[in-house]
């Protein structure tokens, strides 16, 4: 599966669970202590569309996907700061988060992923992880707790995973 913000908001767990890589689960929304938006901001509005020609429309309560259409704080929550957004997708306690900053006409767009030991080493030197496991036993992500000042860490760290960007239609 690409990787893409519409495969990933639309997928993020069987995105997660398919790919070699490790996730991370957030037990809270991200950032901690930023408040949630009730809808989303007006700079992101309008029709987004990747190199491939996928294409994604972003209301203010909802973004529709060519597999589904997620309505916001029922299937999202979104949350701003210093210019980037933090959509966290998911459901209590197991939480993916997106991170997006608009440049213009472009949405480039993180997702946190663990890929090496090295990275595995890193992530349990900023904030404590707990190793989530298949039922075959295989290790598809980690579950994280941080503070404020851990998961500002966490976005400077070595695991943050570039997706296609998007441009504005």
């Amino acid at each position: 599966m690409k990787n893409t913000i519409a495969s990933v908001l639309a997928l993020a767990a069987i995105c997660i669970m398919l790919s070699s890589c490790s996730s991370l689960e957030f037990v809270n929304p991200q950032p901690v202590g930023v408040k949630t938006m009730k809808v989303v901001d007006e700079s992101l509005l309008g029709t987004w569309i990747d190199n491939e020609g996928e294409e994604i429309i972003i209301g203010k309560e909802e973004i529709t996907t060519p597999e589904t259409v997620l309505k916001i704080n029922q299937d999202y929550i979104v949350k701003s700061q210093n210019g980037r957004y933090y959509f966290n997708v998911g459901e209590r306690g197991a939480w993916m988060v997106i991170i997006a900053e608009r440049e213009g006409d472009v949405l480039r767009a993180w997702s946190f992923q663990i890929e090496t030991e090295e990275q595995a080493l890193e992530l349990e030197s900023i904030t404590k992880a707990t190793p989530i496991y298949d039922d075959e036993g295989s290790l598809t992500g980690y579950t994280v707790d941080p503070t404020a000042e851990e998961f500002e860490k966490l976005e400077k760290a070595s695991f943050l995973e570039e997706m296609d960007p998007w441009t504005r239609k």
